[in-house]
């Protein structure tokens, strides 16, 4: 766990301004009201409490299908235009990781080798 010391005095702020970016507008809207009530109001809200309002948020919306985050659209499971989040290569998922070693192109079309988990 960090120390106080160690957590930026503006964490609050910080929190705030990165959940009001999502793309989900009814999302940041919970965050924009946030963000009024400690400018306007001078509100203060624990770290945890903003964290925890974030997954509640985000889990009701999820359940009631008002999460419409193109995250969440299913492909047809064939991994063809999946993105891994481990290499960023393409055709297959983290999860579905094909090899220790894969090849991915970056944007200046040269490969580089990356291993796994690195």
């Amino acid at each position: 766990m960090l120390s106080a010391e160690n957590v930026p005095h503006d964490i609050t702020d910080r929190l705030i301004n990165v959940l009001l970016k999502s793309s989900v507008e009814e999302f940041n809207s919970t965050f924009k009201t946030m963000k009024d009530n400690v400018h306007i109001e001078n509100l203060k809200y624990d770290p945890e409490y903003i964290l925890h309002i974030a997954e509640m948020t985000y889990t009701e919306m999820v359940e009631n299908g008002s999460w419409n985050s193109a995250s969440l659209v299913q492909d047809s499971g064939s991994g063809v235009n999946s993105t891994c989040w481990k290499c960023g290569g393409k055709g297959h998922k983290a999860d579905e990781f094909p090899s220790k070693k894969t090849s991915v192109s970056n944007p200046s079309g040269s490969n580089l080798n990356k291993e796994r988990g690195k």
